[in-house]
């Protein structure tokens, strides 16, 4: 029973680590995508400056060519960010699939404890019956 009891705790705890692992997956999936679009729109606003021919001057067009390499620097950084955002959120996920394995492990421990405990109350149920029959008996 001693064992029951610690593995039903040791389901709640797994259970928890489960739910954080989930909350923290989500999370990163959610920083990634973000990322990855921001890079994306970046690229595309860079590509339209690109494309411009609307300066009339030279400073005009100087100002054009520097505004279009900070967007392609910005665009290249928050591509390098969205990658490694996406190394941390396949992480995330082997963390969610690693703490949902051991929630199973426990849980399905503990229910053969569960049926072990059940198999030996029944098999110690009728001897008790009997015991309790034969004191019945002699004090009548």
């Amino acid at each position: 029973m001693a064992d029951a009891r610690r593995l039903a705790r040791l389901a709640r705890v797994r259970e928890v680590e489960r739910r954080r692992a989930a909350e923290q997956a989500a999370t990163s999936g959610g920083h990634h995508d973000r990322l990855r679009a921001l890079a994306e729109r970046s690229h595309d606003l860079a590509s339209s400056y690109a494309v411009r021919g609307d300066a009339c001057d030279g400073a005009t067009l100087a100002g054009l060519f520097g505004f279009r390499r900070e967007m392609s620097m910005l665009s290249a950084r928050a591509a390098d960010d969205a990658q490694l955002a996406g190394l941390h959120a396949e992480q995330a996920r082997l963390a969610l699939s690693a703490a949902q394995r051991r929630r199973d492990l426990v849980g399905e421990r503990l229910e053969r404890e569960k049926q072990e405990n059940e198999k030996r109350h029944h098999a110690f149920a009728p001897v008790l019956a009997r015991s309790l029959n034969r004191r019945s008996d002699t004090r009548s």
